[in-house]
């Protein structure tokens, strides 16, 4: 049976997110509605309102206030698209997931005509989006590029590509016992000082996508690690602004809804590692 990784994901984050203060979630969620346009979409720093932050906007909102009138706008929005379905990967993945998120039937869609894995993916990040877009349309077989190993072994040294590659043999029910124990000790090393994870050894300090990613997998593999959980927990708080919202490091100045989920999300992550 093939694993759910978007439900399973949704469910932790759930959990962990729902053991957060209520105050503090009123912030976020005004945060992030103060970011949608008047056409029903959401914009992110440089203004204009695309499918790239409506996804994340639409993520944390159904985390935190699956009932505000913001969702129903989005709706509205997506309308604009149905006859021409987005050609690139990443803006095809968060099209099909802002209608998984909304509960709009992909099925319906009459042009939704998405093609397989090309075999000129050049990364992990690339074969897992296909994957979970696979998926989310219904196809259970995901076809697989011919130089799929030699992309799994480049990611071995960058969290989110780390992330990937694991999430991408998870959805294939291919992620061996060692290959999960490897993934989980080469993510603890790039625990930077701080507390939050770098995007790969030689980056000079941690941000929150990263950190977000690493513990995104750590928790879904559930492994025993040696992450520092207190500095995890001094680097999130440093991410968050007071008024509401996350930066994408503690010396960023603006918030944006994509950092918003992460911060919530890694917030909500913590929660459950430091429970156990």
């Amino acid at each position: 049976m093939q694993l759910d990784y978007l439900a399973l994901l949704d469910s932790l984050l759930l959990e962990g997110i729902g053991l957060l203060g209520q105050p503090f979630l009123l912030r976020q969620t005004d945060t992030v509605v103060e970011t949608q346009t008047s056409e029903g979409g959401f914009t992110g720093r440089r203004g204009g309102s695309d499918l790239y932050y409506t996804d994340f906007a639409v993520r944390t909102l159904t985390l935190i206030a699956p009932d505000h009138p913001a969702l129903s706008k989005v709706r509205s929005y997506l309308t604009r698209f149905v006859d021409a379905p987005p050609d690139n990967l990443i803006d095809r993945f968060c099209f099909l997931n802002l209608h998984r998120n909304l509960s709009c039937p992909v099925a319906a869609l009459p042009s939704l005509n998405l093609p397989t894995i090309e075999s000129a993916f050049t990364s992990a990040y690339d074969l897992f989006l296909s994957a979970l877009c696979e998926q989310m349309i219904g196809r259970q077989e995901i076809d697989v590029p011919a130089n799929v190993n030699e992309i799994l072994s480049a990611s071995e040294k960058q969290t989110s590509l780390i992330a990937a590659a694991t999430g991408y043999r998870m959805l294939r029910n291919e992620l061996s016992e060692d290959q999960a124990n490897e993934a989980t000790q080469r993510l603890c090393t790039l625990q930077g000082p701080e507390g939050g994870f770098m995007a790969h050894a030689d980056t000079p300090s941690p941000d929150l996508l990263s950190t977000f990613s690493a513990l995104t997998t750590l928790c879904i593999l559930g492994k025993e690690s040696n992450i520092r959980l207190g500095q995890t927990a001094r680097f999130l708080r440093d991410c968050a602004h007071r008024e509401g919202g996350f930066g994408a490091c503690p010396e960023d100045p603006e918030t944006d809804v994509e950092y918003d989920y992460y911060g919530l999300g890694s917030l909500g992550l913590l929660n459950l590692l430091a429970r156990g």
